[in-house]
């Protein structure tokens, strides 16, 4: 009974996460999809596995078990390979992932197939491990579109890896077990893994709640921070320069003082002007003159907006503007009208 009433928990705490990440709001919805997907196929196999050991099975759990356990690994998966990509959409390809589970809730009752689906959940487990391991040596700039948050992401393909291959082997014992004639509900690998599922699942939740930087980065990947999502990923070596523009951007505002041109920003960050102007022009598909008029214009309109008896030439020189001139073309550029239309239309709303 104890072990049935963990892997009920266990179920439970999984499907609660999977309904959390379901509804948190992120630019980039599909990895944050499948993230959601994964908690919540590993629920549901948890759940009629705990109804399996505590004697309670119907032919539905048994019909659905290892359609879930096919589902856990192309999910993760997919989450990992969305969330290392600025830009990503799903297509036929990623559907694909998930023929084994389709054709196990097809076929089940058929005979000659029925008898490979042990087999079949066991391969699957093992390549998604092995290449969610492959994919978690890469190291961190396989997410380096995240920026700061890339070495969290890398942490939880790591996590992810774990939780597959940690099945798999599972797996492997559990059936040796079976083999020996010992019963599911004195199997001690069941009693095991499900206990670490269970301590992974709370430490997910603990994370969650208390939004940690460890899980953070879930809820802005895809999100542009700058104006502009990243048009690709950044290479290794413009990772440091990237992370120092950023902080420039972020927290000195560099867009508003006087001596920023691309030289004196260089200089600034130890680099030279050329390879950091390739790094912005990878990252934000942009000039640096680009990226820095997209940010003042953003503080044009904040101050326009919330200082409405402000005057358009102090607007100027407050949003990092040296004269009216380049601020009127810049703000036109963005925005296709001018200051003062800009205020007014958005007051009167």
């Amino acid at each position: 009974m104890l072990l049935s009433h963990i892997s009920f928990a266990a179920a439970i705490i999984a499907l609660l996460l999977s309904s959390h990440l379901s509804v948190v709001k992120a630019a980039s919805r599909m990895p944050l999809v499948f993230l959601s997907l994964s908690f919540a196929f590993l629920g549901l196999q948890t759940l009629c596995l705990s109804l399996f050991v505590a004697g309670l099975e119907i032919t539905l759990t048994r019909y659905l078990m290892p359609v879930f356990a096919l589902s856990i690994g192309p999910s993760l998966a997919l989450f990992t390979i969305g969330s290392s990509k600025a830009k990503w959409r799903l297509s036929f390809i990623h559907i694909i992932h998930y023929l084994p589970a389709i054709s196990v809730l097809i076929l089940r009752n058929w005979g000659p197939f029925a008898n490979l689906i042990d087999f079949m959940i066991l391969l699957s487990l093992l390549s998604y491990g092995l290449f969610m391991a492959f994919q978690t040596f890469k190291g961190p700039v396989q997410f380096a579109n995240l920026l700061r948050y890339r070495n969290a992401a890398w942490h939880w393909q790591a996590v992810c890896s774990i939780i597959i291959l940690l099945s798999f082997f599972g797996e492997i014992f559990i059936n040796l077990e079976l083999k020996s004639g010992l019963a599911l509900a004195e199997s001690w690998s069941l009693f095991i893994i499900t206990l670490l599922k269970v301590a992974l699942l709370l430490f997910i939740i603990f994370s969650v709640m208390t939004r940690s930087s460890r899980f953070e980065w879930v809820y802005v990947f895809g999100q542009s921070r700058y104006g502009k999502t990243p048009s690709t990923l950044v290479a290794s070596e413009y990772l440091d320069e990237i992370e120092g523009f950023t902080h420039l951007l972020d927290e000195k505002k560099i867009y508003l003082e006087e001596n920023t041109n691309l030289e004196a920003i260089a200089a600034r960050l130890g680099t030279t002007q050329r390879h950091l102007s390739e790094a912005i022009n990878l990252t934000w598909g942009e000039s640096f003159s680009k990226v820095m008029n997209r940010r003042r214009v953003a503080e044009a309109q904040r101050l326009l907006l919330a200082y409405p008896k402000m005057r358009v030439s102090e607007v100027v020189y407050q949003s990092g503007f040296r004269n009216k001139s380049a601020f009127n073309h810049e703000f036109h550029a963005f925005t296709s009208m001018s200051p003062t239309a800009f205020r007014e239309l958005h007051l009167k709303s």
